[in-house]
């Protein structure tokens, strides 16, 4: 939900490749679709900034967002080894929600204090 007019959006992000952005609503009757115009990062706080082409006036959105990742030890998705029952090693992929762990899984807003539904689907 957008409380007041903004041509930006700004998410929590880290170790991402954001590749395409589409924000869909319906105001005053119309639907709107938009796709950013411009994805600038700020590394030393986390952040990505996606740009619009228009003003996003008041009203509920759907904010779809294909990205890229990396699997690394440093939070997010992480690779851990173990022994199975015939004796072989085998890796699984888990989540460390660390304290910024979060942002290292999908652009989000990594706050207490937000809340918001995600929906996550791998293509």
């Amino acid at each position: 939900m957008i409380l007041k007019a903004t041509q930006n959006i700004s998410l929590h992000s880290a170790n991402l490749e954001i590749t395409e952005v589409m924000l869909t609503g319906k105001i005053d009757k119309y639907v709107i679709v938009d796709k950013e115009r411009d994805i600038s990062y700020i590394h030393e706080l986390q952040i990505v900034v996606l740009d619009f082409s228009e003003v996003l006036r008041p009203g509920n959105y759907t904010l779809s967002i294909m990205y890229k990742g990396v699997i690394a030890n440093d939070g997010g998705f992480v690779k851990v080894s173990y022994i199975n029952a015939i004796r072989e090693k085998k890796w699984l992929i888990v989540t460390n929600n660390s304290a910024i762990g979060m942002r290292r899984l999908f652009p989000c807003w990594d706050e207490p204090g937000l809340k918001a539904e995600f929906i996550i689907a791998e293509l």
